[in-house]
């Protein structure tokens, strides 16, 4: 395995690839993106007392 790492075409590339990825993200404008699914349960998770219902008695949760 090490002898396919020192080669120095590979090398070459990785930096490359490191360098390309660092001057993206220092782009102006350049913004993370959530996954669909990651938004959806942070969305779920701030409104987690809407998911489970703590009380034991009906009434409270109806708010009479």
């Amino acid at each position: 395995m090490d002898f396919y790492v020192d080669l120095p075409k590979v090398g070459a590339y990785i930096r490359r690839r490191v360098e390309e990825n660092i001057r993206i993200k220092e782009m102006p404008g350049y913004r993370t993106r959530r996954w669909v699914v990651e938004r959806t349960h942070s969305w779920l998770n701030r409104f987690r007392r809407l998911l489970i219902r703590w009380e034991k008695k009906v009434n409270p949760a109806f708010g009479r």
